[in-house]
């Protein structure tokens, strides 16, 4: 089986690379620029440098594949400007999604909880935008996962853990998962489900069936 991974060199995406070559999938990550992880050592594992600002006039070639996974996401501080978050999380997965309708059978999609095309608010809007989208496009079988405030424990992230610390003394405390989730976690369900499939045309996983799926 083929997987395209667009989001591969994220906190969540690298997870879901690693899972997926693990379980034997014949992987190509689509990449804006260079970008090393051992769990792309693999044989199966294979990196392909595009631009994403014209995804539209690459060939088709590319995007063959029988699953395709968008992991690509930011915020906008981390994008600098609305415009540039929007292109980001929106823009770039919806061009990704058309290219791939074609030929993969599969379309996975990591959002957030709590989406609304409908919503004042940038970053629900945006995602709300995305999934509806998605789902217009039609594929024969659409995965949406939805996971909670993300966490990497043991790992560094490029940015201010503040909030990550405190969710994580909160959850301790309370002994309750309901609003985070574990990237290694999420990179397993995710791989799981793209392995084998769900029997749904459209199936949303929020972040409690996330944390407590068994793979």
């Amino acid at each position: 089986m083929k997987a395209i991974v667009i989001g591969g060199s994220g906190m969540t995406g690298r997870k879901v690379v690693k899972e997926l070559a693990e379980r034997d999938m014949q992987v190509t990550l689509l990449l804006r620029k260079e970008f090393k992880d051992d769990s792309w050592k693999m044989e199966n594992v294979k990196t392909q440098i595009i631009d994403f600002d014209n995804m539209s006039k690459l060939p088709e070639d590319l995007f063959k594949a029988d699953v395709a996974v968008n992991c690509l996401g930011t915020t906008r501080h981390d994008a600098g400007s609305a415009e540039a978050f929007v292109r980001i999380d929106y823009e770039y997965p919806m061009e990704f999604a058309k290219r791939t309708r074609q030929y993969a059978s599969h379309f996975l999609s990591v959002g957030s909880g709590a989406p609304d095309k409908n919503s004042w608010l940038l970053y629900p809007k945006t995602k709300g935008r995305l999934e509806h989208g998605i789902q217009e496009l039609g594929f024969p079988k659409t995965s949406l996962f939805r996971p909670g405030l993300l966490l990497f424990p043991g790992e560094q992230r490029p940015r201010d853990r503040t909030l990550e610390g405190f969710a994580i003394a909160v959850s301790n405390f309370f002994g309750i998962k309901s609003f985070t989730c574990e990237t290694a976690q999420l990179g397993k369900v995710i791989a799981h489900v793209a392995q084998k499939p769900h029997s749904e045309k459209v199936k949303i996983y929020e972040n409690d069936q996330i944390n407590n799926f068994k793979c």
